[in-house]
This record gives structure tokens, sequence and C-alpha cells, in this order.
């Protein structure tokens, strides 16, 4: 509370040398708030034999682009809430590599609903690249109520946030790549997002009006009718 740097150098090296998990974690944000951390040393923390230093080790980490690597890896951390933590904080990064580390996440933990929530939280993970992902990893081989409810907060998420790109790269996948009820709840999911969208064109709300998603054929004559606005 006084800022006093002086303590610095005994605060790193009561960090690397405490056995009890405690005082690491209290050395840990001591030095957060000191302005003494750096990447070395939280990726120090991230390596700690204590689940909950690691989870909090995964918080701070978010300021440091170069342990993205280790935040990924993180992900399969034996912890459940280690590997939560990472994946809520892979949405605080950009890059090429997000999409495909939760796309492996939905597949491993996506029976569980707060880890698809955490990858629904991120731009990335409520992006059609991750539909396209999960179809890649062979997500649409078997029909299960968990793969259906994440299609349709998917596709909620995609059509409330209204992007022309994104929806016309989404309505490209459900017609090419989706069959049956995985199409089905995918067009449901969307026409409710859609529905609220705020600031609605007329020509959208005229389509809405008249959209049926009560059957397949329904589904597919949906999908034809956004086309032609997207």
């Amino acid at each position: 509370e006084r800022q006093d740097k002086s303590v610095i150098p005994a605060v790193k090296t009561f960090f690397g040398k405490n056995q009890d998990s405690r005082g690491r974690l209290h050395a840990l944000y001591v030095l957060e708030g000191l302005n003494a951390l750096d990447a070395q040393i939280v990726s120090k923390a991230l390596k700690d034999t204590s689940p909950g230093v690691r989870e909090n080790a995964v918080i701070l980490a978010e300021r440091y682009p170069e342990l993205l690597p280790q935040i990924i890896t993180m992900t399969n951390d034996p912890s459940n809430r280690v590997a939560f933590q990472a994946v809520l904080s892979l949405g605080e990064f950009k890059g090429r590599e997000i999409v495909p580390a939760l796309t492996k996440v939905i597949v491993k933990y996506g029976q569980d609903q707060w880890f698809r929530t955490a990858v629904l939280s991120s731009d990335a993970g409520s992006s059609p690249e991750i539909l396209k992902g999960l179809i890649q990893n062979s997500f649409l081989q078997k029909e299960e109520p968990w793969k259906l409810s994440f299609i349709d907060d998917l596709s909620y998420i995609v059509g409330a946030r209204n992007s022309k790109e994104q929806i016309g790269s989404y309505l490209d996948i459900l017609s090419q790549s989706l069959k049956g009820n995985f199409q089905l709840t995918a067009v449901k999911g969307l026409v409710k997002g859609l529905n609220k969208t705020t600031g609605p064109s007329d020509q959208l709300t005229e389509v809405l009006k008249n959209t049926k998603t009560d059957s397949g054929d329904a589904g597919i004559q949906a999908i034809r009718d956004l086309k032609k606005l997207y």
C-alpha cells in the first residue's frame, strides 16, 4: 500500500521459495500491486503445483501476449477450475490460434454447460469460424442434446449480433454443411437472435414475420429467404 519498491527483490525471493501456496499467491499479487510483475514471473506461476495459484496466474497472464501458448496448453490442466479460467482468458486474446483452441475445448468439455458458456463468452467462440472448426472435427457425426444446445446458443448470438458479414458466412455454413436437426436447430436459434436485434430493417422485419421453423423444409426456406438479405 505504501508502494515501497525496495521490497520487490525480497517478495520475488519469497514467491520463488515459500512452501505455502497461500504465501506464493499473496506474493504474486503484491508484485502485481507494485507493478513489478513480468511475463517470466507469471509464466512460473502458471506452472505452480497449486491449482489456486495457477488459476490466478492465468488471469494475470491475460496482459502478456507472449504467454498465449501457455494459456492454450492450460485448457487441458488437470484442475477443471484452471482449465475453465484458461478458456475464459483465451477470449481476451486475438489471433488465428484462438478458434482452433476453443474448438478443441468444445470437443473435450462440451458436455459441460459452463465450458460451453465460457467458449461463447468470447468473440472468437461465438463466431461462424467456431462452427466451421467443429464441423472439421467431426462434431456432426453423432447428434447429442448438448451439441444441439450449443448450436442453438451460438446461432442465437450470431443472430442477435446481426453482422451482415457474419450472418452471410453463417448461412452458407448452414446450407452447405448442416443437415437434419443440426440445421433446423441452427435456423431456429438464428431467427430467435435476429428477432432480438436492435433496429432491424423493414425488410428483415418482414422476412422474420413470415419465417417458419417448424419443419426441416421450413428451415431450408428460411435460409433461402435470409440469404436474399445477407
